[in-house]
């Protein structure tokens, strides 16, 4: 696991091997890799387990868009 820098949102980061959450949520997480999921549709990709740069928080599920920071430099 490493945390990584999203691009553009330099404040925030997010795990390129995010654990399976389990329940409900291992559905979603197994869409992913590394770190990045992409929407059924295939229109839109997530970053899957962010936080804030600097923070001790434990890896627990939080998304971030990353089509949306990706198209906003």
């Amino acid at each position: 696991m490493a945390w990584v820098t999203i691009p553009n949102l330099p404040t925030w980061e997010y795990d390129n091997n995010p654990p399976d959450p389990g329940n409900k949520l291992t559905a979603l997480w197994a869409t992913g890799v590394n770190g990045i999921r992409t929407t059924p549709n295939g229109l839109h990709q997530l970053y899957m387990n962010c936080r804030r740069v600097g923070s001790n928080r434990p890896s627990v599920p939080s998304e971030i868009s990353k089509t949306y920071w990706d198209a906003h430099p």
